[in-house]
């Protein structure tokens, strides 16, 4: 039987209804005009397209000429900078007094260097200008206790020579030894010599 309650419900979805779906289909609408721009946003932020990125990855690394890597020396061989000349000369095992003693798995290296200088620059010479480095990429640091005579801090003129060892406290276990000297020459470019100890 079709009351007055029936009548009321019926009037309500046909005045309401309409309504409610516009605002249904509006907040669709809505919500798919506002993904929109997060899909165009890599594009108009710049961002590389994959064959922009593919060609950058295939770009060669550039090379400074004008600092080109050291080249490596073999011991007793001269090596020459802009400014002077070093020879390593020597290895040998330091020995030094029971309180100097390394570590038990280390010992203690000794280079015998020989700097000259070349030109009317002076050349700073110290043992602290010197680095070792093994195949692992471990670096070492000169130690004050070695071996005799030890290379002393000075400066040296042109056809000025300065000799003596600089010593480092390294594992026995160390292999592929480079020694590189970097002194810092007021007035001219990055002179480092670097030799390959054959160890």
């Amino acid at each position: 039987m079709f009351t007055t309650r029936h009548a009321t419900v019926f009037a309500f979805a046909i005045l309401h209804g309409p309504s409610g779906c516009e605002r249904s289909a509006t907040t669709e609408t809505g919500a798919r005009e506002e993904a929109a721009p997060l899909e165009e946003a890599g594009p108009s932020q710049g961002a590389p397209a994959p064959d922009d990125a593919g060609d950058l990855s295939l770009t060669p690394p550039t090379v400074d000429a004008a600092h080109p890597p050291a080249a490596r020396h073999a011991v007793g061989e001269k090596a020459s900078a802009t400014d002077y000349e070093l020879i390593v000369s020597e290895l040998r095992e330091c020995k030094v007094e029971d309180y100097f003693e390394p570590r038990p798995e280390n010992f203690l290296l000794g280079v015998k260097v020989t700097l000259a200088g070349l030109t009317g620059r002076q050349v700073p010479v110290s043992p602290f200008h010197a680095l070792l480095k093994d195949e692992s990429g471990n670096e070492y640091r000169p130690t004050l206790a070695g071996c005799r005579p030890s290379l002393r801090s000075q400066r040296i003129d042109k056809e000025e020579e300065a000799s003596g060892y600089v010593t480092f406290e390294i594992p026995r276990s160390a292999r592929g030894l480079t020694l590189s000297y970097a002194p810092f020459i007021v007035g001219g470019a990055s002179q480092t010599l670097s030799f390959d100890l054959g160890r």
